[in-house]
């Protein structure tokens, strides 16, 4: 079939900027949110236009299947705006380069006036343009345009959504597809500066940070990663990424892929006689109205079951990139107690290196007792008392110390947590000392969960959504020692377990599958 399909001509972009005709680069006068009902189509371009390498036009057209047909075509923007800066590495190149400078300048003034001494004056200046090298490779992010490459390409058809990128492994472009039961858990984030831009995320993969490539295609994920000296796991979203206008793509997604799954899902329940829930189809001038505008979730007050007093403010932030149909259904926090008990090992780890430092620092401090004579030899006189600074008890009293703030710093972050479940998905938002963060589960992440009762606080414990276990091996004294740690995602440390338990089961788990099964049933 042809890729240009049932497309019409709209407002084109702006070549230079990537955005529509009179769109600003920024713009909080009009970061209002705009009704669902209002919101108009994305801009239909062919690949031509948005100059996809054709490479990637013959992928999705392979994939595409009987009666299918493409109604969006779009790739990262090609606003430099809209793209992540990396402001560190450019400064780390900066620094590098001066460096160099400065260690070429040393050697030359030293070197000035003295006999060559062979490689003793050389090996100065080649390292000295090693680092000028390695600078210069930093400082490439201020002069390359990230904007220009075009590293993935996304459709929307009448039946799945598609991500289009290139893969190393199988040298060519490969499409992952997400159909309506995977983009439940749709979740968007706007651009903090240029309007109309975002992201939708459809799922979250697990990186390592320092590790740049996807082992799935052995090309560059999606969002790049900063390194790190931890080795715990960073989910990172995975989804349509740099989009120009974010709503208006999500609004199609909505009512083109997700509306009657949407409303199957919220179908209410009625009994027949062979024991399954029969599903009433909906009118279709339901499933193909757009959506009517309503008002922000919190302009009235949210009818759900709530665990514990949230701060209104956090609560606001939680529930702040809801859809319009999407209802919260319980909203709470982790138990501060239960956090502080768990991190008791800190308290005490860090009062006993306090103590011993103490200790350490008093005997070091004490003055040296005089040696008493003995017969036959002569009397000696008391060794002076050091009169220097004893660093290593210090040291541990600073490192106890830190550590024995660890469960203050936990109790901390747990009163800034906050847990939603709506009837789409579930949320877990923190705001942390470098920003806030949102994670979302769909259906399908929330489908494999774990009950983990706690046995410090009764009725309490963790609703585990997604378990990741880190190998790490270390080698000492001639042998390997492999250490495993195991990290838990979703609902931690939350009072009344049984209950929120049984309700996401029936808010998400229970429906979702009972959905499945109708549908495997036809």
């Amino acid at each position: 079939m042809s890729a240009n399909a049932s497309w019409s001509a709209r407002e084109r972009p702006n070549e230079a900027t990537g955005r529509p005709q009179g769109a600003g680069p920024s713009g909080s006068a009009s970061r209002e949110p705009v009704p669902a009902s209002n919101l108009p189509a994305p801009n239909a371009q062919t690949f031509e236009e948005l100059e996809i390498p054709a490479s990637y036009r013959a992928a999705v057209e392979k994939e595409l299947t009987s009666g299918e047909e493409m109604l969006w075509v779009g790739r990262p923007s090609r606003n430099r705006e809209v793209h992540p800066r990396n402001a560190i590495l450019p400064i780390a190149g900066g620094a590098l380069i001066g460096l160099a400078v400065v260690i070429a300048l040393v050697t030359l003034v030293l070197s000035i006036g003295k006999p060559s001494q062979g490689m003793g004056n050389v090996f100065p200046f080649v390292f000295a343009g090693f680092l000028g090298v390695l600078g210069l490779v930093f400082m490439l992010p201020l002069v390359v345009n990230p904007a220009k490459a075009c590293r993935y390409c996304y459709v929307v058809t009448n039946r799945r959504a598609m991500l289009v990128e290139i893969s190393v492994w199988q040298r060519g472009p490969v499409v992952r597809n997400y159909l309506p039961p995977q983009l439940l858990g749709l979740e968007r984030r706007d651009h903090p500066t240029v309007r109309g831009a975002g992201d939708l995320i459809f799922e979250y993969e697990f990186v390592i940070p320092g590790k740049m490539l996807n082992p799935l295609t052995g090309s560059m994920i999606q969002q790049n990663m900063s390194g790190g000296l931890s080795n715990a796991p960073q989910r990172v979203a995975r989804g349509f990424m740099l989009l120009d206008q974010v709503r208006e793509v999500e609004h199609l997604i909505r009512t083109k892929l997700l509306l009657q799954l949407e409303h199957a899902l919220d179908a209410p329940k009625t009994g027949t006689g062979n024991g399954h829930a029969a599903q009433r189809p909906a009118p279709a001038a339901a499933a193909t109205a757009p959506r009517q505008a309503q008002p922000p979730a919190l302009t009235a007050p949210v009818s759900c079951r709530e665990d514990g007093s949230v701060p209104a403010d956090l609560k606001e932030k939680t529930l702040a990139t809801l859809d319009p149909d999407e209802k919260p259904v319980w909203i709470g926090r982790p138990v501060s107690s239960l956090i502080l008990i768990r991190s008791g090992g800190y308290f005490v780890g860090g009062a006993v290196g306090i103590l011993l430092a103490l200790l350490w620092l008093l005997v070091s401090l004490m003055p040296a007792r005089p040696v008493a004579p003995q017969p036959g030899k002569p009397a000696t006189a008391p060794q002076a008392q050091s009169t220097g600074i004893p660093l290593l008890p210090i040291g541990l009293f600073l490192v106890s110390a830190c550590v024995s703030t660890v469960p203050l710093f936990r109790w901390w972050t747990a009163t800034r947590t906050c847990y939603a479940l709506t009837n789409r998905r579930a949320l877990v938002f923190k705001e942390g000392l470098f920003g806030p963060s949102r994670d979302s589960y769909s259906p399908m992440e929330v489908s494999g969960m774990r009950r983990m009762d706690s046995w410090l606080v009764s009725g309490s414990g963790d609703l585990a959504f997604r378990t990741v276990q880190v190998i790490s091996r270390t080698r000492g004294s001639g042998f390997w020692n492999t250490r495993v740690k195991t990290l838990h995602y979703g609902f931690l440390a939350i009072a009344q377990l049984g209950e929120v338990e049984k309700l996401v089961r029936e808010t998400l788990i229970d429906r979702f599958v009972d959905k499945l099964q109708q549908a495997n049933a036809l």
